[in-house]
């Protein structure tokens, strides 16, 4: 079988712990604008966001482009940017729009992105609302036709060229040029000279003779790409990169500096899209700068935040979306944790990594940390359906399968978590989902894999790190299903696996656990529990 690899990647960091003795002190105040989901946050975020509102920007949350150009024209409208699924607007937005009043609802991207029956519901909702649509035949048209509407608000100063691929440079983009009156435009074309050509005389007349400064490096929009913009009549070109999404974020900050009299910034995750594409619009309005963050306390980029917030005299740190986005400790950009040692020696071995976390419904393809050659995926789908996880290649071939539809719980939820990559094989570039549920998958590290306790027990699938010195382990498989059963595997520590348990029902007994440190491996479609013993 092979996949599609040009679809949608979407990742971002899920909070995993970190032994720690005492919580570091804190470098900043935090407080925290988030509700129960994507959508909810955006209307959170809203309620926030010092605007009259008498138009609303509602674009998709499931993907980035629509909203990311959307927001510089809601700011300079005065307007207000929410979040929708793509067939239906969530009750808790449409109480906000109701709140609003606004007179005009403008749908951002075609209905193949914001579909016909969201239509419907608001004009049922609102029939006094005027109701626009703003949609090209692909996502560079439709930033285009947002930049026209941005024009009728006052001249646009400057355009930000940004990935139509992918989302972390272009996020702070987003919310600078909101604040400076400047519009968005993808960078988004086929692989041949000839369609990169034709993207760059696509946006001749929204550039020539205009300051264009580019978000993020070569990876994001390509060197090629940057002479184009120049031949085609772009003036003062500035690219504006760092080493990664938290640099780039910082750099553009540093440009663009906000009033000396802002003593708050925000902060949102860099893994995702959703909590920034609002934040961008709530800077705009506000003039509190916009930064990335991880979603765990990251040794590299938890300073330079910090330093940032005590270079610009910045007291209070407002984290866009719950703690499993960012963390509290990262928020509050203390003293970061370290993973203890059987943790750490588990990631020497195997390399280390960013964690990534992605949810959404139905299928999708995300994007593998880099160099993620051995680690762990975690899911869970909490709805109708089942999910089937597969690693897939560079050649769109499967490596691995990491989830399956029996992993599922007694009460019909499908969770579980398993490694991948510890039999070698190639590395694995792209996690594709086959699903009609909702999801949540989370990609991550031996340092965010748990450290196997005297007692565990699970319900489906699972994956801990094992410190040996324990010779025997008691086991108990209450049952579940026969064609699958339940096996009990250890891989030591760099070394192939060994089978200690392989029943097909329920059954109970004892195994010599392994000597030296491994990693263990449960599969399982039903209740079992290990207590590892020192004793014969």
């Amino acid at each position: 079988m092979r996949l599609p690899l040009a679809l949608l990647a979407t990742a971002s960091l899920l909070a995993v712990s970190l032994t720690a003795s005492a919580a570091p002190a804190a470098a900043v105040a935090v407080s925290r604008i988030a509700g129960a989901d994507r959508f909810a946050t955006s209307v959170e975020i809203s309620r926030q966001t010092p605007s009259p509102g008498d138009v609303v920007y509602l674009a998709s949350g499931l993907s980035f482009p629509d909203a990311l150009a959307a927001g510089p024209v809601a700011a300079a409208e005065g307007g207000h940017l929410l979040l929708t699924r793509p067939d239906a607007v969530d009750p808790v937005v449409m109480e906000r729009i109701a709140e609003l009043s606004p007179s005009e609802i403008v749908l951002v991207g075609s209905a193949a992105t914001v579909r016909d029956s969201v239509r419907a519901q608001l004009a049922t909702a609102f029939p006094a609302t005027e109701l626009t649509r703003i949609g090209g035949s692909d996502r560079v048209g439709t930033s285009l036709e947002l930049l026209d509407r941005l024009a009728e608000s006052g001249p646009v100063r400057a355009v930000w060229v940004v990935s139509g691929w992918s989302f972390p440079d272009a996020l702070i983009a987003a919310s600078v040029a909101g604040a400076t009156g400047a519009g968005i435009v993808l960078d988004y074309h086929g692989a041949d000279p000839a369609s990169a050509r034709a993207w760059a005389e696509r946006l001749q007349p929204y550039v020539q003779g205009v300051p264009v400064s580019i978000a993020g490096g070569a990876p994001s929009v390509s060197d090629e790409d940057e002479l184009l913009l120049a031949e085609h009549g772009a003036v003062d070109i500035v690219r504006h990169a760092g080493m990664d999404r938290y640099d780039t974020a910082r750099i553009i900050n540093d440009a663009y500096p906000v009033d000396p009299g802002v003593r708050s910034m925000l902060v949102a995750t860099g893994q995702n899209f959703p909590d920034a594409l609002g934040g961008a619009v709530l800077a705009a309005a506000t003039g509190m700068p916009l930064y990335l963050s991880p979603s765990m306390c990251h040794s590299g980029v938890t300073p330079m935040l910090a330093a940032e917030a005590a270079e610009r005299g910045i007291g209070t740190a407002i984290g866009l979306g719950s703690a499993a986005s960012v963390s509290e400790l990262a928020l509050s950009m203390g003293e970061c944790p370290v993973p203890n040692a059987t943790q750490a020696s588990f990631a020497g071995v195997y390399g280390s990594f960013d964690p990534v976390q992605a949810s959404g419904t139905g299928g999708a393809i995300i994007a593998m940390p880099p160099n993620a050659r051995v680690g762990a995926v975690s899911t869970s789908q909490r709805s109708h359906g089942t999910l089937r996880a597969y690693t897939v290649g560079a050649d769109g071939s499967p490596i691995e399968l990491v989830a399956d539809p029996d992993m599922v719980t007694p009460s019909g939820h499908q969770v579980g978590r398993r490694a991948f990559g510890l039999g070698g094989g190639p590395l694995p570039t792209h996690l594709y989902i086959e699903t009609d549920g909702d999801w949540s998958v989370t990609i991550h590290d031996m340092r965010s894999v748990p450290v196997g306790e005297p007692g565990r027990s699970g319900m489906g699938d699972d994956v801990w790190l094992f410190p040996g010195g324990v010779p025997h382990v008691n086991y108990s498989y209450m049952g579940g299903s026969p064609e699958r059963g339940f096996e009990l595997t250890a891989r030591p520590l760099g070394s192939g696996g060994t089978t200690l348990v392989a029943v097909s029902g329920a059954a109970s007994g004892r195994v010599t656990a392994p000597a030296a440190p491994a990693v263990m491996t449960v599969r399982s479609s039903g209740q079992w529990t290990l207590i590892h013993l020192n004793r014969p």
